[in-house]
């Protein structure tokens, strides 16, 4: 029977049906479907039993949102119990193509300000607002648009940037990150409007988020990858922070 990767999902367990079926097609029936599906059940009760591949201690606790954006601050902050530093940070920074992603001190809290999880760096000066959507949360009215104007734009004004940075700054600089479970839990339109009497007293600012500079990502996709190559550069001998980092990327991997 051809290699199939255990996992306890129910999608993993089609695919893996599918799989049996495909290199059996020019059998003339699907009888020797049955047993090499039992065989693949049975390997998989035992890989389970030697590593308890299943187990998973983040489908115990169905962590909140609070929860998440907690953990999401622990694995960026570089002064965090996790020992590796910048490793975590850096490889978040690149992914999501912010400029000079070594470069720091940053600072990282979570649930500050009504902010999820919030990224800010003095030199060269760069800010990543992360709204958590773990839980299908719903957009508050003006919600992006209040974080945009409070941690980029008046950081921007504060600088002494330009009217023509702050009007379209810069994505290697500035990111609104929303970060949600499934493709179809997009930012509301309402979220990124400009709250309404709001052009009174700043009458230069946008009606909307300036364009691009919110960016919708997967927590299956963009958190996965981001932990997946981490795990490559954590020690090998790590092996609590390592369980840890699987446990979570995998978390969402097979929701």
């Amino acid at each position: 029977m051809s290699a199939i990767k255990l996992s306890p999902t129910y999608s993993a367990t089609v695919n893996a049906i599918a799989e049996l079926y495909l290199t059996r097609r020019r059998q003339p029936s699907l009888r020797t479907l049955v047993p090499a599906l039992a065989q693949w059940v049975q390997a998989n009760q035992e890989h389970n039993r030697l590593e308890s591949g299943h187990l998973n201690v983040f489908r115990f606790m169905r962590p909140g949102e609070i929860t998440h954006s907690r953990l999401l601050a622990f694995f960026l902050d570089a002064q965090a119990a996790h020992g590796q530093g910048t490793l975590f940070l850096t490889q978040f920074l690149k992914q999501i193509d912010i400029c000079e992603p070594s470069c720091g001190p940053w600072l990282v809290t979570a649930e500050a300000g009504r902010v999820d999880v919030l990224l800010r760096r003095a030199h060269p000066h760069a800010v990543v607002v992360i709204e958590n959507k773990s839980n299908y949360a719903p957009d508050q009215p003006n919600q992006l648009y209040r974080y945009w104007h409070k941690q980029i734009y008046l950081a921007q004004l504060a600088r002494k940037c330009s009217a023509a940075e702050r009007q379209t700054p810069s994505r290697t600089q500035y990111r609104v990150i929303y970060l949600a479970p499934a493709v179809n839990k997009q930012p509301d339109s309402h979220a990124i409007c400009r709250p309404d009497g709001w052009e009174l007293k700043w009458p230069e600012l946008p009606s909307v988020v300036p364009l691009g500079l919110v960016e919708h990502h997967q927590f299956g996709l963009l958190i996965v990858a981001w932990l997946t190559a981490c795990l490559a550069q954590l020690p090998p001998n790590n092996h609590r922070l390592r369980q840890f980092t699987q446990q979570y990327l995998q978390f969402w991997q097979t929701l």
